[in-house]
């Protein structure tokens, strides 16, 4: 079993509550992603722009007027050498929400609260496919 699956894989996470934000940067991190955090979908699209993740996981509900589908619009958007891996992280947990966030370009679909874990893996899956 790997312990570092996420070696160096570049991760932007966006989550506006700070005790989720530091939690999954630090699992994440343990997992070996290069992890930048953020906690509004305006700082995410400016960090996107630099570091053109590999991967990035959105919270759909951010606090700073955007939510997670404006987001996602917009980094779809960026010129990027390479996808950019979408996966939502939310609360939002009905079939009408996972299915809403998966046609609108998500990659993949995580409720929470989960295993953290269940997010590396999820993560180390869509990376390694």
């Amino acid at each position: 079993m790997d312990l570092r699956p996420l070696l160096g894989v570049a991760v932007l996470v966006v989550e506006d509550h700070p005790d989720t934000r530091e939690l999954l940067t630090m699992v994440l991190g343990q997992a070996g992603a290069l992890v930048t955090a953020v906690g509004t979908a305006r700082d995410a699209l400016a960090s996107a722009r630099i570091l053109l993740p590999d991967v990035v996981t959105v919270d759909l509900s951010l606090t700073d007027g955007e939510d997670g589908y404006w987001l996602l619009e917009r980094i779809r958007a960026l010129p990027s050498p390479k996808p950019i891996i979408a996966l939502a992280f939310t609360a939002h947990a009905s079939d009408a929400d996972r299915a809403r966030a998966l046609g609108a370009g998500f990659d993949a679909y995580v409720r929470k609260p989960s295993d953290p874990n269940e997010l590396v893996e999820r993560i180390t899956r869509l990376v390694g496919s």
